[in-house]
This record gives C-alpha cells, sequence and structure tokens, in this order.
C-alpha cells in the first residue's frame, strides 16, 4: 500500500467515519444513532413489509389476550383470581408487548442501524420455533400453551424466517 494511503494508527477512514455518523436528514450529525443507508426501492419494500408485520403481530397480541387471556397470564407468575377474565398484569404485559412493536415500528421508519440486526436475529432465531413445535405436538416436549396457540406461533415462525432472509440477502447484496 502506498504511504500516501496508509492510515495513522488507530484512525478510521473517511468513508467509515462519515458512514457511522450519516442521519436520515443529511450530512454528519453528532450524537445520533446511524441510519441504514441501502438502495431506496429495496429497503422501501423491506420497511414497509416489517411494519405490516409490526401491525399484524399487535393486532394478533390484542386478539391472543381477548380471546385466551390465560396464554398471557400462564407466562407471568403469578395467580389471578378464577372470577377475574382481565387481571391487571395480564393487560400491564399486553402494553409492555404493544410498546416494544411501537418502538421497533418507529426503529424502522428512522432506520436504525442496530434495530436491523436485532431483527435479523430474532427473525432468524424464529427457526428453533418450528422444530420445538413439532417436538411439542407430538408430546416429546411439554407443551404449556393451547395447540392452536402453538400451531400459531410455528405459523408465525415461517414469515419471520422470510423475513430473515431477505434482510441478509439485501445486507450482502448492498450492505446496511
Amino acid at each position: 500500500m502506498p504511504a500516501s494511503q496508509r492510515l495513522a494508527p488507530g484512525a478510521l477512514p473517511e468513508r467509515l467515519i462519515s458512514a457511522a455518523t450519516r442521519t436520515a436528514s443529511g450530512p454528519p450529525q453528532e450524537g445520533r444513532w446511524p441510519v441504514c443507508q441501502a438502495p431506496a426501492d429495496r429497503a422501501g419494500l423491506l420497511k414497509r413489509t416489517i411494519q405490516a408485520f409490526f401491525v399484524l403481530a399487535a393486532a394478533s397480541a390484542v386478539v391472543v389476550s381477548l380471546a385466551a387471556p390465560s396464554i398471557y397470564s400462564n407466562l407471568l407468575p403469578l395467580h389471578p383470581a378464577p372470577t377475574e377474565r382481565y387481571p391487571a398484569p395480564v393487560m400491564l404485559a399486553l402494553v409492555g408487548i404493544l410498546l416494544v412493536i411501537a418502538v421497533g415500528m418507529a426503529g424502522v421508519v428512522r432506520q436504525w442501524c442496530w434495530l436491523f440486526w436485532l431483527l435479523l436475529i430474532a427473525f432468524g432465531a424464529s427457526l428453533l420455533d418450528i422444530p420445538v413445535t413439532v417436538l411439542q405436538v407430538l408430546g416429546v416436549l411439554p407443551n404449556v400453551f393451547p395447540l392452536w396457540y402453538s400451531l400459531f406461533r410455528m405459523g408465525v415462525a415461517l414469515p419471520e424466517i422470510a423475513l430473515a432472509v431477505w434482510m441478509m440477502r439485501l445486507y450482502r447484496r448492498h450492505g446496511v
């Protein structure tokens, strides 16, 4: 490498520094999260798809909590009164789930890079949900959920895996 292209020890190339501080509004700014830069058509379609997934996830969380609140109460270490159909801790858990989904949607809109990687890992890890659900249905593993909910979770894992593959392909072709 020619001497003019060598960097001082500990120095970063200018293209890395500017990419790490670039924001959606334009020029680099200090103290802001970096945003992901990908081709607008590909990233836009993925962004809309993930937003639709989040909307469906929020709607399904509400429907599940209304149809079978015992699913959420079984996850929480509490013992509600038998007469209480919608215990307060279950509703607080639902509000917490909806807040996490809302933060995820805001991150997708603002194109937070760290959220890209978090979603990629989470969606990719849902690959493990399919064999676990099959083993639970076969009786090899204990199943703490009703059968319909286990199959529903496995059905949700399939689009999550497709999104993870799509995100990985987008990353490999265009970077983040």
